[in-house]
């Protein structure tokens, strides 16, 4: 039982610190579950594919996948509720105030300031993923050649296509069955 409430704690925090989406979450997460010794680089990069390709939000699907591998179904459950439950709150408290507020010159000025920080995330959790999956090991010269190569390829199709990205997961996951590894 302690670890499940040391499971909902932590994923109450990252649900309360990870401002502008989904994918700001990933680095925050990451660096904990590593951190933390509850997931290895390897893991943390599959917990995105996964969360990616799964239909729903992306930061609820990477915690469940966090709660269900280290803890099964209660696990998942733990680590969903938690992630959810600070939105939910401060959803409704700022629900309640912003309207009175958006125009406020301390508002505009918060949310401008805010801005720039969730980009740096962002990037933050590029690298990191781009680390784990281009250098499955960690070592500088050995990168995976086919990855780069999917990666580059999907890439492309999304920029100059209006192909919906599922077709391109799937694609890719279809692709890596058969012809990687």
């Amino acid at each position: 039982m302690t670890d499940l409430l040391t499971l909902f704690i932590l994923f109450f925090k990252l649900g309360l610190f990870s401002f502008g989406g989904g994918l700001i979450i990933i680095a925050l997460m990451q660096s904990e579950m590593i951190a933390r010794g509850l997931m290895a680089a390897v893991e943390a990069a599959n917990m995105v594919a996964v969360a990616e390709m799964t239909p729903g939000p992306f930061a609820i699907n990477a915690a469940t996948f966090v709660g269900m591998r280290l803890y099964g179904p209660g696990g998942a459950a733990v680590t969903t509720l938690a992630l959810i439950l600070p939105s939910v709150i401060i959803g409704l408290v700022v629900a309640r105030f912003f309207f009175a507020f958006r125009d406020s010159r301390i508002m505009q000025a918060a949310l401008a300031s805010v801005r720039p920080v969730t980009l740096s995330l962002l990037l933050v959790a590029l690298l990191s993923i781009g680390q784990s999956v281009l250098l499955p090991g960690g070592i500088v010269g050995a990168v995976d050649w086919s990855v780069v190569g999917v990666a580059a390829v999907a890439l492309v199709i999304l920029l100059v296509s209006k192909i919906n990205p599922i077709w391109v997961i799937l694609a890719a996951g279809v692709f890596g069955a058969f012809f990687l590894r």
